[in-house]
């Protein structure tokens, strides 16, 4: 098999956790010697000097994401992934994953295709811009979420509709000042030559999603095909978000086992051979808060000194430290040979 691994812009291919404050690549060395060992053809590329020249046609490629301001840089990212794939390569994981890193609203549109009911018992609401919310009735409280940002950035509990549009604002800002002052005299120059349309100065998309009571913090699940490593993050002081917190806590084992049940359920829905799983349990049923797939920090992984195995349809808990190159690597391999069973008996 033909691999390509494409690091960020920094020369980092993901990020791994050697303490709980400081964050590193992966080591490239380590996963090219893996693949080459095995007989594999290996390139290591980055977007920053990307050879356009090469036939990638055939190839896997195991990419990066990135979030910066306006989302620019992910923008040209997205040029790249998409050229290669129209150009015979694989992407792992699929485009789609790439397009809802960071971006809640192809998230929940993605969660509308699962096959599952338990991971649709979230109600959710995608937005365009900040005038699209006119007319619609809201159940109070629910929580307003940025399409992009992570760590809770953009997230906020919203009580009644005055507060919803102020919040709306404040999230859906384009987030040009120029454009944000040009646009008033741009919309009434369109009218007055009698131009159709006009610009909206609240026009980044959004998501309104019902508010889960009684979650004091949620589990941070990462899934590399039959490997799960579990955190428990606990919420902000007063505060209704945990991701971000730096709050952790231990896992409860006599839960443990129905999380990883349903965290399973997930991974059936999601096809990608890494997945990182926000999971909240309200002491009555668990809800898939939020799903990535691309450039998630290993942090539930790298600084666990245990983690959990399915085997034969049953999860065995295995002690000891893990090497996050390695396990990423398995997750390579698996996920392609057990792709390629599954369409094999498909035909």
């Amino acid at each position: 098999m033909k691999f390509l691994f494409i690091t960020d812009f920094r020369g980092w291919l993901w990020e791994t956790f050697p303490n709980w404050k400081r964050a590193v690549s992966l080591d490239t060395s380590y996963i090219e010697t893996y693949f080459i060992d095995k007989g594999h053809t290996v390139i290591i590329s980055s977007y920053k000097d990307f050879d356009f020249h090469t036939n990638y046609s055939g190839y896997y490629v195991i990419y990066t994401s990135s979030e910066d301001y306006c989302g620019l840089t992910k923008d040209y990212i997205e040029d790249i992934l998409l050229w290669l794939n129209y150009n015979g390569a694989i992407l792992l994981p699929n485009f789609y994953y790439f397009r809802s890193h960071h971006n809640k609203v192809m998230m929940e549109l993605m969660r509308k295709s699962f096959h599952e009911k338990q991971l649709k018992n979230i109600q959710t609401k995608v937005f365009r811009a900040q005038e699209d919310i006119v007319g619609t009735t809201f159940h109070y409280p629910a929580v307003l979420k940025a399409a992009s940002g992570s760590g809770s950035k953009g997230v906020c509990l919203i009580h009644n509709e005055r507060e919803l549009m102020r919040m709306v604002k404040r999230v859906s800002i384009t987030p040009s000042l120029k454009y944000f002052i040009l646009i008033p005299f741009i919309n009434f120059r369109r009218k007055i030559k009698k131009l159709a349309g006009y610009y909206c100065k609240y026009n980044k998309k959004f998501i309104i999603q019902e508010f889960i009571p009684n979650l004091d913090g949620d589990y941070k699940v990462l899934i590399f095909t039959n490997k799960y490593f579990v955190l428990r993050r606990k919420n902000r002081a007063k505060d209704f978000r945990a991701s971000g917190s730096g709050v952790f806590a231990d896992i409860d084992e006599t839960l443990v086992f129905q999380l990883l049940k349903f965290a399973r359920i997930c991974k059936m829905n999601i096809h990608s051979p890494f997945i990182s799983l926000d999971i909240g349990y309200d002491g009555k049923d668990f809800f898939l808060l939020e799903f990535q797939c691309v450039s998630f920090g290993f942090k539930a992984m790298s600084m666990s000194d245990f983690h959990y195995e399915e085997q034969n349809n049953e999860f065995v808990r295995v002690n000891g430290n893990v090497i996050s190159e390695e396990v990423f690597c398995e997750a390579i391999i698996n996920f392609i040979e057990h792709d390629r069973t599954r369409q094999e008996n498909l035909r």
